[in-house]
C-alpha cells in the first residue's frame, strides 16, 4: 500500500485449463511511458514498444537521372531518390551499383518502369525486376514488354513489371533493375519520375 491507503494486486482466473499452475515471469523493471506487457509463449513477460502502425510503414521511389542507350542489364549507375514533392516514409532502401537492399523484413512491393525514345525502329523493350536470395545470383523474376515502331523522328513508349516479395532476410534478399532494348534510349530525369522504381511494403512476413 502506498501512504495515501489502498493496495493494488494482480488476480489469478478461478480456475485453470487442468487445474494446471501457471507459473508466468514478470519482468525485474517497469518499462517506458507508452509500452505494453507480452509473453514470449512460455509464460515470460516482458515490456515491449508497440511497432504496429496505421497505414504505410515504408514507402521509397528511386529513379534514373540521365539517359542510357540501349540500358543495362542491370541498371548500376545515376539513381537518386525522388526528392521532389516526395520523401521516403520510414528508413527507405539502400542503394550501390544499382542492387537495392531492404530496411526490414516484409512483404513488400516492387513496381519498375521503363520509358524512352528511340530514333530507329525497335522490336522488344524490356523493363525486368532481378531478385537474389544468397546475395550473389540474380535472376530475373517478373519482366514487362513493349515495342514501338518508328516511321520518322523520335517516337516514344516504355514497358513497366511489379512483383510482390516476402523479404524474410534483408542480408541475401535485394533486387535490382533492368532497362533494355536494340536502339532504344531508357530516359532519365533528375526532377520528374519517367524511368525508376517504387517500394512499398505491405506487411509483416
Amino acid at each position: 500500500a502506498d501512504s495515501g491507503g489502498g493496495t493494488v494486486s494482480l488476480k489469478g482466473p478461478a480456475t485453470t485449463t487442468g487445474n494446471a499452475a501457471l507459473p508466468f515471469v514478470l519482468p525485474v523493471a517497469d518499462g517506458s511511458a507508452g509500452q505494453y506487457l507480452k509473453t514470449d509463449g512460455s509464460k515470460n513477460l516482458s515490456f515491449a514498444s508497440v511497432t504496429d502502425t496505421v497505414g504505410v510503414s515504408e514507402a521509397d521511389q528511386w529513379r534514373i537521372t540521365s539517359d542510357a542507350t540501349g540500358g543495362a542489364d542491370p541498371i548500376t549507375s545515376n539513381w537518386e531518390r525522388n526528392d521532389n514533392n516526395f520523401d521516403k516514409v520510414g528508413t527507405g532502401m539502400s542503394e550501390s551499383s544499382g542492387i537495392f537492399t531492404f530496411p526490414s523484413t516484409g512483404i513488400w512491393l516492387v513496381d519498375a518502369r521503363c520509358n524512352g525514345r528511340i530514333n530507329g525502329d525497335v522490336s522488344l523493350i524490356m523493363c525486368a525486376i532481378k531478385y537474389t536470395s544468397n546475395n550473389s545470383s540474380y535472376n530475373n523474376i517478373v519482366a514487362g514488354y513493349g515495342s514501338i515502331n518508328n516511321d520518322s523522328g523520335n517516337y516514344y513508349g516504355g514497358a513497366n513489371c511489379s512483383v510482390m516479395l516476402d523479404i524474410s532476410d534483408t542480408t541475401n534478399r535485394k533486387v535490382s533493375i533492368s532497362m533494355s532494348g536494340s536502339s532504344f534510349i531508357v530516359e532519365g530525369n533528375s526532377g520528374m519520375q519517367v524511368s525508376g522504381v517504387t517500394f512499398l511494403k505491405l506487411g509483416d512476413t
